[in-house]
């Protein structure tokens, strides 16, 4: 409520002042001794303070070493042998574990839930498999997960955002091969 519309109207215009207070038109009144006209003085203090910054969020405490990343060194080093091996369907499983490490280790419970559902409303394991089965995409997958890895070590979030935004982008296609094999 504009404070103009908490000072009741005077008796006595004559003896109304009026001042320009943050655009606001206040009317303080000489010959009144109403509570609202006492009250002048504590509603015009905090406009005439000048703005407070408002108070960011409080930052969560550092984690310092995230469990999540050394599980996700070890997540690569069997993906590597994976690859070594042609073993698509073990590599499946572990692309799997390692997308879900890092919404895990990204400590963010609204991601967690928008994950976990998106996962459960998609034939994700389907997806999956399909993708690294196409020739050379099992390489490239692994490539572009050691690159993820690599920039999230560097605690270069953005970085790790793009790389991994492209690394979906590369796989769109040999999905959508595999799709059409798999219809036809």
């Amino acid at each position: 409520m504009p404070t103009r519309w908490a000072i009741p109207p005077t008796d006595a215009p004559a003896a109304c002042r009026y001042s320009r207070v943050r655009t606001a038109m206040i009317r303080s009144s000489a010959l009144s001794s109403s509570p609202a006209s006492a009250a002048i003085p504590r509603i015009l203090g905090p406009l005439r303070a000048p703005p407070r910054r408002r108070a960011a969020p409080p930052r969560r405490p550092f984690r310092g070493n995230v469990p999540e990343v050394e599980r996700l060194e070890a997540n690569m080093k069997a993906a590597d042998a994976a690859v070594r091996d042609g073993d698509a369907e073990q590599y499946a499983a572990l692309v799997h574990e390692f997308h879900d490490l890092i919404v895990v280790g990204a400590d963010n419970g609204k991601l967690e839930a928008h994950y976990r559902t998106l996962m459960n409303q998609l034939a994700y394991a389907r997806l999956v498999r399909t993708s690294p089965s196409r020739p050379g995409r099992l390489d490239e997958s692994d490539d572009e997960h050691h690159r993820v890895l690599n920039l999230i070590q560097a605690k270069d979030g953005d970085g790790a955002e793009r790389v991994m935004r492209e690394h979906v982008r590369m796989s769109h296609p040999a999905l959508m091969a595999g799709m059409d094999e798999r219809r036809a």
